[in-house]
């Protein structure tokens, strides 16, 4: 939920328009694709590779 809210109040930073914007929005776009692909891969993907790592030690102490 925090990793929401902070993607949320970025994206203003990545859409503004005017003088001096240039460097606001490739700094905040930088930081918001770095948090939103840290939150998919702690979400998605940490989980899924450990469920695979789990199924080969259990495969192992199974088959011995």
């Amino acid at each position: 939920m925090s990793a929401v809210i902070s993607l949320l109040a970025m994206l203003p930073m990545v859409l503004s328009t005017g003088s001096g914007s240039e460097l606001y929005r490739g700094l905040g776009s930088i930081l918001l694709g770095g948090l939103a692909m840290s939150t998919i891969f702690t979400l998605f993907v940490i989980p899924s590779l450990l469920v695979f790592v789990i199924g080969i030690e259990t495969d192992k102490i199974v088959n011995s």
